[in-house]
């Protein structure tokens, strides 16, 4: 078994399932998230001003060319404000997806 970071655990699953941009706020809850991608420039960290706005480019980003994307915002009152944007479109991290399906944890 490799000695693997759950930074770094967290960036390969985004790799799997070919996420390659991801929006969100700074937050203390996932620098271990932050620090991978400063060196792994596979996939993208776009920093936004509020966590709701991360969700909405998310989703607008799977929704135009396709492409699957994802949002890191905090614990606390960051999930709870991006909680009121859309549904995802295919979230990947538990709840459902628009059809009821149960969604993959990562």
């Amino acid at each position: 078994m490799s000695d693997m970071r759950a930074g770094q655990a967290v960036i390969e699953l985004l790799k799997i399932e070919q996420v390659r941009h991801v929006f969100g706020i700074v937050g203390s809850t996932f620098l271990d998230v932050l620090d991978v991608l400063y060196d792994d420039k596979s996939v993208e960290y776009i920093n936004v001003r509020h966590e709701q706005g991360a969700a909405f480019m998310a989703d607008g980003l799977a929704a135009c060319p396709g492409l699957p994307a994802a949002c890191l915002v905090t614990a606390g009152p960051g999930a709870t404000i991006s909680s009121g944007s859309p549904p995802l479109r295919r979230p990947l991290a538990g709840g459902r997806d628009r059809r009821g399906a149960a969604a993959r944890t990562l």
